[in-house]
């Protein structure tokens, strides 16, 4: 073998045996990192509430304690572990980590386990069933007028919220409103709240609740009961004059218009000066047209009066003031 080769082939057994000890010294020095003590501890686990509902924080507290004749406190981490999945890695003070967190409806399995120190040997607490149960809630409703009047839109408002220690609101299930115990309609919720609009309620008390059915995660709950109130529809009266001023002599037709906001009054309309009653007309399709007699010359304030109807509010106009011409002079 030439000399040039043989410098070579040492320098390539050189370089593998240069790998070979930073490999060993690497394991060596992962070793040491990862060595925890042969003192023996126990670990214990404990939840702050068991059973908890849904929203609630749940706290779960491990305590590290060393086997005698060992009396340091140990040091290191506690990982938390739901089923076979670690959730949370915490660091020992005073020899106690928590973790607090919220779950999901059901029972889970939870452990945690002291990763040890260098003194102290890893150890691994019986499983704890954490059991989050439905969190209850309250419903309330309220309406967008009471009282209110026959035909008008009127929207019901139901909110199901969880009661304390629960939090949150549902988006899921159904809010069902009634009348008494006649459905009105089904809702969705949206972040607990349901809204329900109607022109539909007859005149007199309705009992008006809200019935949220429950969810996976909500328990059901009803409202208390609000009496909403419904009156006769309202109207509005309105008078004109065929002819203002008027001509000497001549009686004027004067008629008046009554509307509602819903549905064409019926009944009937009253024309008057003042306490005197000038004329009485039926209403035929809203209106009602008299013949006022010949007044005294000069004006005279003249109002329509709306009797009103079974589902119509009696109303009254405000006043036309009819101008009734002297007699020419010569």
């Amino acid at each position: 073998m030439t000399e040039h080769r043989r410098r070579v082939r040492a320098a390539i057994l050189g370089l593998i045996g240069g790998f070979a000890f930073l490999v060993t010294f690497g394991a060596v020095l992962s070793s040491s990192a990862r060595a925890v003590g042969t003192n023996p501890t126990t670990t214990s686990l404990a939840s702050n509430a068991n059973p908890a509902v849904y929203g609630q924080s749940v706290t779960l507290t491990a305590v590290v304690s060393p086997v005698a004749p060992a009396t340091a406190t140990p040091t290191g981490t506690v990982t938390f572990v739901n089923g076979t999945t670690n959730v949370a890695t915490r660091s020992l003070v005073n020899g106690t980590a928590t973790y607090t967190t919220t779950y999901a409806v059901g029972t889970r399995s939870i452990t945690a386990t002291y990763n040890g120190d260098a003194t102290y040997a890893v150890s691994t607490t019986p499983a704890l069933s954490q059991v989050i149960n439905v969190t209850p809630t309250a419903t309330t409703i309220v309406a967008s007028a009471n009282p209110t009047n026959l035909g008008s839109a009127l929207t019901f408002t139901a909110t199901a919220q969880a009661v304390a220690p629960g939090a949150g609101a549902p988006s899921s299930g159904l809010i069902k409103f009634y009348d008494g115990t006649t459905l009105l309609a089904s809702k969705t919720p949206a972040t607990g709240v349901a809204t329900f609009t109607t022109s539909a309620l007859g005149i007199g008390s309705h009992s008006i609740t809200a019935a949220f059915f429950g969810s996976a995660s909500y328990a059901a709950s009803t409202s208390a009961v609000t009496t909403e109130s419904v009156l006769a529809t309202l109207t509005t009266t309105t008078v004109t004059s065929a002819v203002n001023p008027s001509a000497f002599g001549s009686a004027v037709s004067i008629t008046a218009a009554v509307t509602a906001t819903t549905g064409t009054p019926t009944g009937s309309v009253t024309f008057s000066e003042g306490a005197t009653v000038l004329a009485t007309g039926p209403l035929t399709a809203g209106q009602a047209t008299v013949s006022v007699p010949v007044l005294t010359a000069g004006p005279h304030d003249i109002t329509a009066t709306y009797s009103g109807a079974p589902t119509f509010l009696a109303s009254t106009s405000t006043p036309l003031t009819q101008t009734f011409n002297a007699a020419a002079t010569t």
